[in-house]
């Protein structure tokens, strides 16, 4: 196996020893299992407002337990009254463009600052999640370049985030940016 291969999580032999369902439920190996199933049912309308409600309201707790209960709340994108900050207005209108359209979780959480929250969204979700698109083709990456929210770029190109993909027009993450700490971020990232 070459050191850039990683092996694949093993569930013990052991992991189902038992036939009763509390047990089954108490085994970590089990609740795993379930936490990687991306789940076929959407998330309910009141579900996902419930989910945008607690971002913006900065309440982690209830952020966290409607994660718990339902994963694919990091895939579904709301319409909202989102805008750029007015720190960062003419540089989103400029390179992101002015429409911002539906978001996804993550990306709501991002624009209002709640990196504490966006943390907790990226630990819940699936690869795919975090390269949803948002108004004229931006990326999660964009937008967290764009804003300065170095801890997230960080964590947003551990889990392999594209720093070469363009959006609408035609604006890389790499030009969204002036700030040296998140240029060298995605500097080392798009050298590996």
């Amino acid at each position: 196996m070459s050191a850039t291969q990683q092996r694949s999580p093993r569930v013990p032999n052991n992991a189902f020893s038992s036939n009763t369902t509390m047990s089954l439920a108490e085994n970590p190996n089990v609740s795993l299992l379930i936490q990687s199933v991306r789940p076929s049912v959407p998330p309910t309308p009141r579900t996902f407002q419930a989910f945008f409600a607690a971002i913006q309201a900065n309440d982690t707790s209830r952020v966290r337990l409607l994660l718990a209960a339902d994963q694919t709340l990091t895939a579904v994108r709301a319409k909202g009254e989102y805008r750029y900050e007015e720190r960062v207005e003419l540089d989103a209108y400029k390179f992101l463009g002015a429409y911002i359209g539906q978001m996804a979780g993550l990306q709501a959480a991002i624009l209002w600052g709640k990196d504490s929250i966006a943390r907790d969204i990226i630990d819940a979700a699936f690869e795919e999640d975090l390269q949803i698109p948002f108004g004229n083709g931006n990326t999660t990456l964009h937008l967290a370049v764009l804003v300065g929210a170095a801890e997230i770029v960080k964590i947003l190109l551990e889990r392999g985030a594209d720093v070469t993909v363009r959006n609408g027009k035609g604006f890389t993450p790499v030009d969204v940016s002036d700030d040296p700490d998140i240029l060298a971020l995605l500097t080392a990232a798009k050298a590996n």
